[in-house]
């Protein structure tokens, strides 16, 4: 054999061992997408879940706003009563104070009253010692 063939079987038995290195090579790459194929699937599955995940955490929230806008309303009709009440406490102080003042009038309006009549039963004894 000469310089030439000697090249020619040289390079046909690279060819050989790079073909079944290529053809194992090329198993693993199938057996790799074939396996990402089912981490794709399943990736498909954990993002549908995720979508109904999302979906409720939404109807959460928005049940969440409805909640805040009734407490929202809530804490206004407290204030609305507090200052109601505020108000009637003012009130019932103004009239407990009139009531006082009244009380002292009836009270004095009453010795008066005593006093008239006392004056007044003094008088008829002393018109009856007169006349009499």
């Amino acid at each position: 054999m000469d310089g030439q063939e000697l090249l020619h079987a040289i390079s046909d038995m690279l060819d050989e061992k790079l073909d079944a290195g290529f053809g194992t090579v090329g198993k693993r790459l199938d057996g790799m997408d074939a396996r990402l194929d089912r981490v794709e699937k399943r990736l498909y599955g954990v993002d549908a879940r995720l979508d109904r995940v999302e979906k409720r955490l939404d109807g959460m929230d928005a049940r969440l706003d409805k909640v805040e806008k009734h407490q929202d309303k809530m804490e206004l009709r407290l204030e609305k009563v507090e200052s109601d009440v505020s108000a009637l406490r003012y009130g019932q102080r103004e009239i407990h104070r009139k009531l006082e003042d009244v009380s002292a009038l009836v009270e004095s309006t009453y010795k008066m009253a005593l006093d008239a009549w006392g004056q007044s039963t003094e008088n008829r004894k002393l018109l009856e010692a007169v006349s009499g």
